[in-house]
C-alpha cells in the first residue's frame, strides 16, 4: 500500500482510472502502473460491471507489481459486499461519493484487509486543509479533486479540470495525499514538484475518447512521473 513519511511518501504511486479494455490494462502493466482502476459507478462515461473488471483483470497475462481498485459512489453496505464477492482480488476501493467520516469506516470495516481510499471534492485552500483532517482513521488514502460537478453528473470528479495545487502544502491529514483532476503529462511535473504528494490518478487525461486509452500518452505521463 501507499506509504506516506513525515516527509513525504516513501515512493510516488501511479493509478490509471476507468480502464475498460484488456489492450489498455497490459500496456498500463507493461509501462509499470501501480494502480488500475475500475469504475463501478453506473452513472460514468466508463463503467464496468465489478464482474467484467474481474474478468479484464484475470485476462492479465501478467501484473506484475499492479494492483486492482475499485471506484464505487455511496455504496449500501450489502452493494459493497456484493462488488467484493464478484471482484474479490481487488487491493482497495475508492469511495467517491458522499460518504461521512463516519459511514466510511464503518464500510473500511468490511473491506476484509482491503484498503479505502476517499475522494474528496476541493474548491479552496481551506478545503484542502481541514476537510481531509475529518477522515483521519477511516482511510488510508485521501484523494483530492476538483469539487466541480460537470453537467450531467451526479458527483463531483471526472471534469477533467486541475484545482490550484498551489494548496496541497496546507494539506495536513494523517491518510497518504492523492491528487486526481484534470492531471496530463504536460503538467505532472508541476504537481509533482509538491512533495507531499504520493498517488497522482489519471483518467480522461491519458484517453483518446471515454474508456480508451491512449497509449502514447499513458507512456509520456510516466516518463513525467519518473517511474
Amino acid at each position: 500500500m501507499i506509504r506516506q513519511g513525515k516527509n513525504g511518501p516513501a515512493a510516488l504511486a501511479l493509478k490509471i482510472c476507468g480502464l475498460t479494455r484488456q489492450a489498455d490494462a497490459e500496456h498500463c502493466v507493461r509501462r509499470g502502473v501501480r494502480y488500475l482502476g475500475f469504475n463501478l459507478y453506473p452513472g460514468s462515461k466508463r463503467h464496468i460491471e465489478a464482474r467484467a473488471a474481474r474478468a479484464l483483470w484475470l485476462g492479465l497475462a501478467e501484473r506484475g507489481a499492479a494492483q486492482a481498485v475499485a471506484v464505487v459512489v455511496d455504496l449500501a453496505p450489502d452493494e459493497l459486499a456484493r462488488a467484493l464477492d464478484a471482484f474479490p482480488e481487488l487491493a482497495a476501493v475508492q469511495f467517491h461519493g458522499h460518504e461521512t467520516p463516519e459511514a466510511l469506516a464503518a464500510l473500511a470495516r468490511r473491506l476484509d484487509g482491503r484498503s479505502a481510499w476517499k475522494a474528496l471534492g476541493v474548491a479552496t485552500r481551506d478545503d484542502v486543509r481541514d476537510a481531509p483532517k475529518r477522515y483521519d482513521g477511516a482511510c488510508e488514502v485521501v484523494l483530492l479533486d476538483n469539487a466541480k460537478i460537470p453537467p450531467g453528473a451526479a458527483v463531483m470528479g471526472g471534469s477533467g479540470q486541475v484545482f490550484d495545487w498551489g494548496w496541497l502544502p496546507a494539506y495536513a491529514g494523517r491518510a497518504a495525499l492523492g491528487v486526481a483532476g484534470g492531471v496530463t503529462p504536460a503538467n505532472a511535473g508541476q504537481l509533482l514538484a509538491h512533495a507531499n504528494v504520493a498517488l497522482v490518478d489519471v483518467s480522461s487525461g491519458v484517453e483518446s475518447a471515454p474508456g480508451v486509452k491512449d497509449h502514447a500518452a499513458i507512456d509520456a505521463l510516466v516518463r513525467a512521473s519518473a517511474l
